[in-house]
């Protein structure tokens, strides 16, 4: 009874992570793709089972020394196998079709609640965060679109082809007859009771080795993602480890992680060892077991070599359909460890949008209002407590003070990008910010799109931007507007800081959160740039972090904290 119950609650699961691409507008399409897909499972099983009816001719001919009969066979054969290698082609064509159509869907839809929701971001503030969440989006989806349709299609053609074979292998059977304490006693259709029985004994033999497969492939994809994380991560910040010359320490951390992946993956080797060791076993015997049982009937001429060829072919047919779950195990295990990351992945999505960010209003007085705000660590450490102040359009406020006492995270928490907050925040509706960070972000397009970012559409002109950027003293970088690089690396933190302010003149925002993006800058630059923020954007309302004294004179607020 339990085990029912957790297997039904496995189909469950199943379904939930199936059923959103299923209920969608897309799902007509689908449907389409699926019938197409069964129906050609359909009719390959019917040739299947008239291929198997042409293997009792052709041996018949052959144990009659029918010359003229054989050949004649061999013509029919010839036909009926090109026309199955015919339909097997176009169900994976079918198949394919409807797995690019739902991974294209269904990835979007994982990316929109990744974005939308900004759980890129807010992932890292939760204990039990989904670790890769980026792989779950770009090799689990698909994974699990493939491994799904590929199961249904086999266990829908399974039951199909039991249905057709164990009519074929009743028929062929017989009856078995035996004495026991002097009573005869007879069993119609022994060879289909022989090969259910074979079959449920394989495979709960398969089930109890294979069980521990699921965690151990889960963790192989999780050792692989950290391992290609931390490679990456050596790349991104290859300067400061060239600087330290930390090389020993990087190898010895990536060394870790590989080793981990080669622990893992030895314990896989040795688990799928016993679970091949016996199913290679098992198919084996498979090949032989219906001769074995037949071959009686056949020395005492009950039925012809053709009957035997027919009760072979029939016999192994429905002992895999029954048994279908014994060579598919390991894609099962594979199926549950993916099927895991994704609910771990859908969880974290839902935990986010639970979690209430500091209240947000609407005020019609001033740009910006905060009443009595409290700001929070995860770990309930107050940052910054009480925390009241208001300013409207063209107001320029400077937030000071000493390191770590959290003037990042106060601008992270009006930008509504941090969760551990309590107290109020008024905006006047309508009005757009943009929060530039410590370290800027230029993501790896064209140049023009990179200064422009995050505006996507209705751009402005080419002579615009290069007007903005001669104003930011970044002459040089006219002619390459149209170069994609990964400008991160390729500029200077002084050139990227200066472009960061074309950037803010392009976007226009009503109100812009500065957190030491001049702290590169020698004082005659940055006085260049404030001035002609200032000039661009007069009702533009800036908040800016510092601690240079120099930045005073730019600013009509000061709050030290």
């Amino acid at each position: 009874m339990q085990w029912s119950i957790k297997r039904l609650a496995w189909v469950k699961e199943v379904w939930s992570l199936v059923k959103p691409y299923w209920q969608s507008s897309e799902k007509k399409r689908g449907l389409f793709w699926l019938f197409l897909i069964l129906a050609n499972s359909i009719i390959s099983v019917y040739i299947a089972v008239w291929l198997n009816e042409w293997n009792g001719q052709f041996y018949n001919t052959i144990q009659n020394y029918d010359k003229v009969g054989f050949l004649h066979a061999l013509v029919k054969g010839s036909f009926i196998m090109s026309l199955y290698v015919f339909v097997m082609i176009i169900g994976y064509y079918f198949s394919s079709i409807l797995e690019i159509n739902w991974r294209k869907w269904l990835t979007n839809h994982y990316l929109q609640q990744w974005f939308q929701s900004k759980a890129y971001y807010h992932g890292r503030f939760f204990a039990e965060s989904q670790d890769n969440p980026d792989q779950r989006i770009s090799e689990d989806i698909h994974q699990f679109i493939q491994l799904t349709l590929r199961l249904f299609i086999d266990f829908f053609h399974s039951c199909l082809t039991l249905g057709s074979f164990v009519v074929i292998l009743w028929k062929f059977s017989g009856s078995f007859k035996f004495t026991l304490f002097n009573h005869q006693f007879y069993v119609p259709g022994y060879m289909v009771w022989m090969s259910i029985l074979y079959a449920i004994i394989g495979t709960y033999i398969t089930f109890k080795i294979g069980n521990p497969l699921i965690k151990i492939n889960y963790q192989q994809q999780k050792y692989e993602a950290d391992f290609r994380y931390n490679l990456v991560r050596v790349r991104e910040y290859a300067e400061q480890v060239a600087s330290y010359s930390g090389e020993e320490v990087e190898h010895k951390v990536v060394t870790r992680d590989f080793d981990n992946i080669v622990d893992n993956f030895m314990a896989s080797v040795r688990r799928n060892l016993k679970i091949n060791l016996f199913s290679y076993g098992y198919g084996q015997l498979s090949t032989i077991m219906p001769t074995i049982i037949s071959a009686g009937r056949y020395f005492s001429k009950q039925i012809t070599l053709g009957d035997m060829m027919q009760i072979n072919s029939a016999f192994m047919r429905v002992e895999y359909s029954i048994a279908y779950f014994i060579y598919i195990y390991s894609d099962i295990a594979n199926l549950r460890s993916i099927m895991n990351r994704l609910h771990g992945f859908n969880k974290m999505i839902a935990e986010i949008n639970a979690t209430q960010m500091v209240e947000i209003n609407h005020n019609q007085d001033y740009y910006l209002k905060i009443d009595d705000l409290q700001i929070e660590t995860p770990d309930k450490r107050v940052l910054i407590e009480h925390f009241s102040m208001q300013a409207d359009s063209g107001d320029r406020v400077l937030i000071q003070g000493n390191p770590g006492i959290g003037k990042s995270t106060l601008l992270r928490t009006l930008n509504r990008l941090w969760p551990y907050t309590s107290g109020n925040i008024y905006y006047k509706p309508g009005l757009k910010s943009l929060f530039i960070s410590q370290k800027p972000y230029l993501p790896k397009v064209n140049l023009k799109e990179a200064i422009c970012y995050p505006k996507a559409h209705n751009l402005p002109s080419d002579n615009e931007v290069s007007e903005i950027l001669i104003e930011c003293k970044l002459a040089s970088l006219v002619p390459q507007l149209y170069l994609i690089h990964d400008w991160g690396n390729h500029l200077s933190l002084g050139e990227q800081q200066k472009l960061i302010f074309a950037r803010i003149i392009i976007n226009r925002p009503d109100i812009v959160y500065l957190d030491e993006v001049t702290s590169s800058l020698d004082e005659r630059s940055e006085a260049e740039l404030y001035l002609l923020l200032n000039k661009a954007l007069p009702n533009s309302l800036i908040i800016s972090i510092g601690h240079k004294s120099s930045l005073t004179q730019f600013h009509n607020q000061v709050i030290n904290l």
